[in-house]
Parts: C-alpha cells; sequence; structure tokens
C-alpha cells in the first residue's frame, strides 16, 4: 500500500525570488537564533515535505515558504522505525477491518462483503483472493514500506508515518530475503512528501486520513487503486520480525477506481477460472450459469456489472463529500511488517 503520488516537488525560482527568500531566512535567522529558517546548499528553500540531513539541513527545522512566512517541517526526529509489510489479509465479511467513515456510528468494509458474497457464489468456491494477494507479496510484485517518523515507538503525540512503493535492491532482485528483517529498499514511483500525521500511545501507532494506493487482488495480477480517507493502526515492537503487528488499513475508493478498475478485474479473474483447463466441468457450468448471461463463452465486466446478486454489494456505501450521494467503495485490510531499512 502507498501513499497516492500527487506531492509537490521544491519551487523553481528566479535569481531575485531566491534572494528574496534567502533575506527571508537571514532575518527570519536573526531573530530566532539557532532555531531558525534554513536554507538549503543551492540557496533555495524547501517549502514542504521532510527536511533531512542529505539536504544539509538538521532536520525539524522550520522552512521558509514562498510568502516569507514560517511553516513548521514534520515532528523534527528521524524515524523511528522503518519496516516493509510481509503479510496482508483479505476480510472475508464487512464484520472484518470495519471502520466508521462517516461517523454515523455504523462501521463498514465493502470489500468484505463483496469477498464473502463472491465465495458464496455457485462456482466461485476455488476463486481465493487471500492466495493471489499472498503470491503477490511473497513474490516481491508489490512492496509496501512504512517509515515511522516519531519520537520513539512507545508514544509520541505528533509523529507522522510515511509510505513508500518499494523497490528490491538485490541484484539480480531476490524476494526470499525481502523480510529477513534485515533488507535495504529503495523507493520507486512514489513521492517523497506525502505524509500521514497522526499519534503513537502505549506503542499502538493511528495515522490518517490521508491518500493511499493499496493492490486489490481480484486476480492472478492484481490491480492498484486509489484510496481515499486512509487511517493505518498498528502494534510497533522493536523486534525486528514483529516490527508491526495487528496492522489495518481502512479507507474509500472512489467509485470510478471501483468502476474501471476493481469491475474488470474480478471480470478477469473469473473469466480466467471459467476458462481454464483445470477448471472441473461442473464448476464451468455452474459459473456459465452464474456469469455468463449471452452464452458466448467469456465472462465480461459487464456481465459482472449486471450480476442479480453481485449489484446488491458491488455498489457505492460511502458519501465522502456530505451531499447525499454515496460515492465512494469503503475497505479494510489487516497487515503486519518487519524491519528493514530505506534507502530514499
Amino acid at each position: 500500500m502507498l501513499l497516492d503520488p500527487t506531492g509537490h516537488n521544491d519551487k523553481e525560482t528566479t535569481s531575485m525570488e531566491r534572494l528574496s527568500l534567502i533575506l527571508a531566512a537571514t532575518l527570519a535567522l536573526a531573530g530566532c537564533g539557532d532555531s531558525g529558517n534554513p536554507v538549503k546548499p543551492d540557496g533555495s528553500t524547501k517549502y514542504d515535505g521532510i527536511i533531512t540531513q542529505k539536504d544539509g539541513i538538521p532536520p525539524g527545522e522550520n522552512v521558509v515558504k514562498p510568502d516569507g512566512t514560517v511553516k513548521p517541517d514534520g515532528p523534527g526526529v528521524a524515524s523511528a522505525l522503518q519496516a516493509v509489510v510481509n503479510t496482508m489479509t483479505m476480510p472475508k465479511s464487512e464484520k472484518d477491518y470495519a471502520y466508521d467513515f462517516e461517523g454515523k456510528g455504523t462501521k463498514k468494509n465493502a470489500l468484505g462483503k463483496i469477498n464473502g458474497v463472491l465465495l458464496a457464489l455457485p462456482g466461485m468456491q476455488g476463486f481465493d483472493f487471500q492466495s493471489n494477494l499472498d503470491n503477490m507479496v511473497k513474490a516481491g510484485e508489490f512492496l509496501m514500506l512504512f517509515d515511522v517518523q516519531a519520537k520513539s515507538i512507545s508514544d509520541d503525540a505528533a509523529m507522522k508515518l510515511q509510505a513508500f512503493q518499494g523497490q528490491d535492491l538485490d541484484t539480480p532482485p531476490n524476494a526470499a530475503d525481502n523480510f529477513s528483517g534485515t533488507e535495504q529498499f529503495g523507493v520507486t514511483g512514489s513521492p517523497m512528501d506525502l505524509i500521514l500525521d497522526g499519534k503513537i500511545a502505549a506503542s499502538k501507532l493511528s495515522v490518517g486520513p490521508g491518500s493511499l494506493v493499496i493492490p486489490i487482488p481480484a486476480s492472478a495480477t492484481p490491480t492498484a487503486v486509489k484510496v481515499e480517507k486512509t487511517r493505518i493502526e498498528a502494534t510497533l515492537s522493536s523486534t525486528p520480525m514483529s516490527a508491526m503487528t495487528a496492522g489495518v488499513i481502512n479507507g474509500v475508493i472512489p467509485w470510478t477506481e471501483v468502476d474501471q478498475k476493481i469491475i474488470p478485474q474480478i471480470a478477469e479473474g473469473v473469466d480466467a477460472t471459467y476458462k481454464a483447463s483445470t477448471t472441473p466441468q461442473a464448476t464451468k457450468d455452474m459459473l456459465k450459469t452464474t456469469f455468463d448471461a449471452n452464452k458466448d463463452g467469456t465472462i465480461t465486466a459487464d456481465e459482472i456489472r449486471n450480476n442479480l446478486v453481485l449489484k446488491l454489494v458491488l455498489a457505492p456505501d460511502v458519501d465522502t463529500n456530505n451531499d447525499g450521494t454515496l460515492d465512494a467503495l469503503s475497505v479494510g485490510l489487516g497487515f503486519t511488517g518487519v524491519t528493514c531499512t530505506i534507502k530514499k
């Protein structure tokens, strides 16, 4: 699971603008002593994101925004824990990993409801989302990295969590040691300054809301989808092989993502089972009766959308903007993580 790629890059400035920013930083330093506003070695300022030592600036300093005002930057501490997700758990019902997204006292997880209904349909008993997800994680096809930026993993009332898509740095890539507890990973396809705010209390992390990207394993080739209103919880530990346990990721998927990505993927998975030579004929007959409405030998996304049973669960269940219209699908997944080193 990854943060949605909508972050910001350092802004280019003209020489005059850069000079103005340097002067603003100098004046602020004169007024604030050692905790002034940093200027990077190239003379530019860093407007957002976490300042790291590689910028030549101590972490946690303030930054100067383009208008000359000061913006506190980050928790002012280094990473307390870095981890790679080594297991992800699909919900089996709408009660698993459910969350009250609308604050009305009703916890939801439509992903669990869909998974449960699909597995109960005739011919779908062998359609295993969890196995697809396990295989994907084990093969290193979707490496999710978490960087816990906090004073400690025990307690911090104002910490931050960054999430990245990981890259195996082994040459050649070797998925066998990904979850050894000592592996190093690079970062790929992820903005560096997208962060979820939150807290740690008694070693329990709670961050969000924010945006992420997660894999949905509805076929043998899971697709990544955008998740909004994301919240992440987990228990943290200094033990490498149980660095993050009892983890839960909650969020909502905009319905356009469901319609354009998840439903076609479900159709792909069902159709592959329908056509596989290893699928028993009795199962094929049930799939044909259940899904192949026009009996042409192919199960399409429209046939999934129009299935009378699936219509009851493949529908938006969260109103994200309080306009009275349901426009997103609730999701919840479990996870655990082991320690690693993130090379940013």
